[in-house]
C-alpha cells in the first residue's frame, strides 16, 4: 500500500514526487518541482523498491518466478556463425502472472508496465544491446502506455518489431550504449 512519505511515479505522465495524503481513492503528491497534485490511486506506481503490491500480489515474487524465463530464444536457424540471442519479453499477462492469481482490471496495465520497466531495467544493467517486448495487437492500450514508458529513456531507441513475425504486436529496444572512459 501506498502510504504518506513513499516517492511515486505516475503512469501515463513523466511525473515523480512524494506522497502527502492518502485518501479513499486519491493520493495526493508534492512534485519535485514543489507541486501539489491529486491522483487517483490506480495511477500512482511507489518507487525506489521493487515490493509492489497490487493487493495481494507482490511483484517482487513474481519477478524472482519470472525472472527472464520468458525470453524466447528465435526459432530461425542462422548459417555460420551464430550471434547472441535477442531476449523477447512477452508482456501478455497469461505469461507473467501465474495462472492461480487472480488482479483486479484496474491492476492489469500497471502490472504488465511494471513489469516491462523491470525487464527493461535489468536488460540496461547488463548491457544487452538490444530486446523486443511484445505486447500484442488488441486495442492498443498496452501498446501506447509502453511507448509512454520508452520515451521516458534517453538512452534508447525504438522501433516496430518485425511485422512478418510479430505482425505489429511488438517493439524492437536498441540501447545506446556509453563508451568506457578510456585514460591516454
Amino acid at each position: 500500500m501506498i502510504k504518506p512519505g513513499d516517492r511515486v511515479a505516475i503512469i501515463d505522465d513523466p511525473i515523480e514526487g512524494t506522497v502527502q495524503t492518502v485518501l479513499k481513492d486519491t493520493v495526493v503528491i508534492e512534485t519535485t518541482e514543489g507541486f501539489q497534485m491529486e491522483f487517483h490511486k490506480t495511477e500512482v506506481v511507489r518507487l525506489g523498491s521493487q515490493e509492489i503490491s497490487w493487493g495481494t500480489v507482490s511483484f517482487s515474487k513474481i519477478l524472482e518466478e519470472k525472472e527472464f524465463k520468458n525470453q524466447k530464444t528465435p526459432s530461425r536457424k542462422r548459417k555460420g556463425k551464430k550471434g547472441p540471442s535477442i531476449p523477447e519479453i512477452d508482456l501478455h499477462l497469461e505469461s507473467i502472472v501465474p495462472a492461480d492469481l487472480h488482479l483486479e482490471d484496474y491492476q492489469k496495465l500497471p502490472f504488465q508496465l511494471d513489469f516491462a520497466r523491470d525487464q527493461l531495467e535489468k536488460a540496461m544493467e547488463h548491457r544487452t544491446p538490444k530486446i523486443i517486448f511484445i505486447h500484442g495487437k488488441g486495442d492498443g492500450i498496452l501498446k501506447t502506455e509502453l511507448g509512454y514508458l520508452l520515451s521516458r529513456y534517453s538512452n534508447i531507441k525504438y522501433y516496430p518489431a518485425d511485422p512478418r513475425k510479430y505482425q505489429g504486436g511488438a517493439v524492437e529496444v536498441y540501447f545506446i550504449q556509453n563508451a568506457p572512459d578510456q585514460d591516454y
